[in-house]
């Protein structure tokens, strides 16, 4: 896994995008060809400046034969922490749901 730092004013997605395209030694012209987009739209997207709709996420992802969990976590630590979180509010939204039809939820055990 590609590791990078923060930058200030760009996003998680731009520092993996830029990290990944120089390990690999891929131009900005040569990706957005690729993907069918003008260099300048790469750029924006590269830049921090704008995000790719998931359609053109999933194209980079393939491109750069890497996951898109890869692009968009800045480090596995990241990841792991919004998987996490991704199970505490799915727990959360049962459990509301459950309340909002009067359902027993079932209790933690304390043994």
């Amino acid at each position: 896994m590609v590791e990078t730092s923060y930058t200030p004013g760009t996003t998680r997605f731009a520092d993996r995008i830029r990290a990944i395209m120089r390990e690999r030694g891929i131009t900005n012209k040569a990706l957005a060809t690729t993907l069918g987009v003008k260099p300048r739209r790469l750029s924006h997207w590269v830049g921090g400046r704008a995000e790719p709709s998931l359609v053109y996420v999933r194209q980079i992802a393939t491109e750069l034969e890497v996951s898109i969990d890869e692009l968009v976590a800045a480090t596995e630590h990241d990841y792991q922490v919004e998987k996490s979180w991704r199970r505490v509010r799915d727990g959360m939204e049962n459990w509301v749901r459950a309340s909002a039809l009067n359902l027993r939820y079932p209790e933690a055990s304390n043994g």
